[in-house]
């Protein structure tokens, strides 16, 4: 069996009240990402302390990238551009899988 790496890439701009079920919903699969890429888009709720609080038990696969609020566009293609793999999975902050 072929075993594909890839990015899932995560635009977050004041989401507190999604990002612990988007996260679960990633984390549950069964066939896990090489990396999740959060693109802080200027949240000014604790969105992005709720990433940092699961990304310690996140086996090291996420990373935050903080950037001024500059649009679910921008923040997405960031992340697109900071990933580390051909494949990208792209999920919204009020998404799960």
């Amino acid at each position: 069996m072929i075993e594909i790496n890839f990015s899932v890439v995560v635009p977050v701009y004041n989401k507190s009240a999604c990002v612990d079920r988007m996260l679960d919903s990633i984390f549950s699969q069964n066939h896990m990402p090489a990396e999740v890429i959060i693109v802080d888009d200027g949240s000014t709720d604790d969105s992005i302390q709720r990433v940092r609080d699961f990304k310690h038990a996140s086996k090291g696969i996420i990373k935050i990238i903080n950037q001024p609020n500059l649009g679910v566009s921008v923040a997405r293609n960031r992340g697109i551009f900071e990933s580390s793999h051909s494949y990208i999975a792209l999920l919204d902050a009020d998404d799960e899988w």
